[in-house]
């Protein structure tokens, strides 16, 4: 029996997101940075856009727990814009996507 038949499927999703945000927490669109969580079966994605001291952002597709960037802009909207794109490719695609405003991690037990 592998190990993603051993742990339920709600574990599984949080122990991802929380190790894609366990440093941060994410306002709204408007605000600061922004996350995506997209599911399709059992599958996750996530998408997040990081905006340092200034202006400057980058956007993050992580999957199978690896972060690739891909995109960055000069003005926040760039990225929101790109995170726009890619979800609507996902959604058409047959994934559900949802806004995560906030996320906190959790320890991992093993299931008995």
């Amino acid at each position: 029996m592998s190990w993603k038949n051993r742990i339920p499927n709600n574990l599984l999703i949080l122990c991802v997101v929380s190790l894609t945000l366990l440093p941060s927490a994410f306002a709204t669109e408007g605000q600061g940075e922004k996350l995506l969580l997209c599911k399709l079966n059992r599958t996750v994605r996530t998408l997040r856009v990081e905006i340092d001291d200034g202006s400057l952002c980058k956007t993050i597709y992580t999957k199978q727990g690896v972060d690739d960037e891909i995109g960055s802009g000069q003005h926040k909207q760039s990225c929101f814009n790109i995170v726009g794109n890619v979800r609507k490719n996902l959604e058409e695609g047959g994934w559900k996507c949802r806004e995560v405003q906030r996320a906190q991690s959790s320890e991992l037990r093993t299931v008995q």
